[in-house]
């Protein structure tokens, strides 16, 4: 758990105000510069998160390159944040800061052994030095948005009403009904479209085809997923397997980069769980979205104050 919670606060502080170097500029929001040295500390962090998280970074292709546009545009974003916060008066705890960049750091360590952390710095051209005081800045400027995001959404408050009206629009997300599912997820579409044509057209049966790609290139998974309620996988997933009958297959399903094929082959129909037993889990995501709209309101405000310009074609 505690691993958990360190991987998500790395992937939280992903973020930098840049600083003048000889390798070039990727960005420019107002005075603030975001340079090519900057840059690739954190396409580094980013893949170290990945391999921490047992997930595999993308060498090449669209993926690559949308994670990169990305990672530019978060860049971007935490530098008229952490201003706006500075502007704002808020102030950070430097030792929380150093104590947060310390358990990332010895997080790494311990993923890769000492030796390996060293040398994987190395073949970046860091030193350890300078990657601690990068991570710490970091973490640094997190604590500033964290601040911010406090400050900004404080008055933000959420009625019975309010939350009675999203239970009711969003019932799905309180009923315990299960789907029983085996699915074939693909990182490439092509090789999902070939799938779906064997399945579909060629009467292959689903078992014979999980077999068949279980372990391919390109083939994130093939298994039998057992029993799984509707919030366990993304809303465009779970709003298809919801809807067929057992012994039917979806077509393919896209969502956030991979291809889902799936066949049901079981359905166990609960009630709803009553909205005066989750009002407090309930009040609590709707305050959450409210906040997020003001907060997002007040980014676009800051935003456009400033004179950005992106060189996406550096990346």
């Amino acid at each position: 758990m505690k691993k958990l919670i360190l991987l998500t606060v790395l992937l939280l502080v992903l973020i930098t105000t840049g600083c003048s170097s000889d390798n070039g500029i990727y960005a420019t929001v107002g005075e603030n510069e975001i340079t090519a040295d900057t840059f690739e500390k954190h396409v580094l962090l980013t893949k170290i998160s990945y391999d921490v998280a047992g997930t595999e970074f993308p060498a090449e292709g669209s993926a690559l390159v949308n994670l990169k546009r990305n990672l530019l545009n978060n860049m971007i974003e935490s530098i008229i944040l952490v201003d706006a916060a500075k502007s704002k008066g808020i102030t950070i705890d430097g030792e929380q800061a150093a104590s947060d960049a310390k358990a990332l750091i010895d997080m790494f360590e311990e993923s890769y052994g000492a030796d390996g952390y060293e040398s994987l710095l190395k073949e970046n051209s860091l030193t350890t030095k300078e990657f601690e005081e990068f991570v710490n800045k970091l973490s640094g400027d997190n604590l500033y948005i964290y601040g911010l995001y406090t400050e900004v959404t404080k008055d933000v408050k959420v009625t019975e009403k309010e939350a009675e009206t999203f239970y009711t629009k969003n019932i799905k997300y309180y009923n315990y009904s299960t789907v029983s599912v085996k699915t074939l997820t693909f990182s490439e579409k092509d090789l999902a479209e070939t799938a779906f044509k064997e399945i579909n057209s060629n009467g292959a049966s689903f078992d014979d085809t999980i077999a068949k790609y279980k372990g391919q290139a390109g083939v994130v998974d093939a298994s039998d997923m057992g029993s799984i309620f509707y919030t366990d996988m993304p809303e465009v997933f779970s709003d298809k397997v919801f809807a067929i009958k057992p012994g039917e297959h979806t077509e393919i399903i896209e969502s956030e980069g991979l291809y889902y094929i799936a066949e049901v082959y079981a359905i166990d129909v609960m009630d709803p769980i009553p909205f005066k037993e989750v009002v407090d889990d309930v009040k609590e995501k709707v305050l959450s979205e409210k906040r997020n709209t003001v907060y997002e309101g007040f980014f676009e405000t800051e935003k456009a104050k400033y004179e950005i310009k992106a060189y996406y074609d550096k990346l």
